[in-house]
């Protein structure tokens, strides 16, 4: 009961029995019930007067927040706060109207494109994902200006110019001998080589120069690596038929004139 709107009947009661308190006299059972609800009116009162004025040194130590982050959610979110002490009511009031309005939002669970699009809380996890897909959306924005290529496209188109070149080997040495299909095919493992070479170094370099906690920008997006083993090796298995080398000679060396 507020003390407010006591009646004149109750006054008295209240009135009456206070004295007997003072009096330390007993009170009778009206004047006790009356005293017991005025106090309660009271109190309740009192606990109304608090919660529109808690400091605002209590309401950080509540939430666990510095008063710069509450700030910036209160003017990002609409929620009244930023005084010298907190109006609980008018908060209350404000953050249930916001998770109505907002309730569809808040049911379900962000996509990966919301995420990195800035939904959620940020992680440093979550800025290293924005940062790396950033770079691949830039990389396929290059790449799709032709100013870039990928490499593995790369590799595998020279994996099939290769092929038919040594092709072309098995013709000469059924035609001319093993001397001239070693000649031939020394000269095509020297250029295979030497391109896997550049091709191994442009990686390399482009790996450099964009740190160690971002890809390489011009790798290309999903771009294999190539395969472990000496530059210059055989990278793919391809359905030629074997090219005999000559006789005992070993394949990378040139036959003598």
């Amino acid at each position: 009961m507020s003390t407010g709107t006591i009646d004149t009947a109750e006054r008295e009661l209240i009135a009456s029995g206070l004295k007997k308190l003072q009096a330390k006299q007993k009170l009778s059972a009206r004047e006790a019930a009356a005293v017991k609800r005025f106090e309660r009116g009271r109190e309740e009162e009192r606990r109304w007067s608090y919660y529109r004025t808690i400091p605002q040194k209590h309401w950080r130590e509540m939430s666990g927040r510095q008063a710069k982050v509450l700030i910036e959610q209160a003017e990002a979110y609409g929620l009244p706060f930023g005084g010298a002490v907190v109006d609980l009511p008018a908060l209350a009031k404000a953050l249930h109207d916001f998770l109505a309005a907002n309730k569809f939002k808040l049911a379900r669970e962000l996509t990966d494109e919301e995420l990195i699009a800035g939904g959620g809380e940020s992680t440093p996890g979550l800025e290293r994902l924005r940062n790396a897909t950033a770079t691949l959306r830039e990389m396929d924005v290059e790449e799709r200006k032709k100013t870039h290529a990928d490499l593995g496209d790369l590799h595998n188109v020279l994996m099939r110019f290769t092929s038919l070149l040594r092709r072309g080997g098995e013709i000469l040495q059924r035609k001319f001998g093993g001397d001239a299909a070693d000649i031939y095919n020394s000269a095509i493992d020297q250029a295979e080589r030497e391109l896997l070479r550049d091709i191994e170094l442009a990686i390399r370099a482009d790996s450099s120069s964009a740190g160690a906690d971002q890809p390489a920008l011009q790798t290309g997006i999903g771009t294999p690596a190539l395969p472990d083993g000496p530059v210059g090796a055989r990278q793919t298995p391809t359905n030629d038929p074997p090219v005999r080398r000559g006789r005992n000679r070993p394949a990378d060396r040139p036959a003598s004139r």
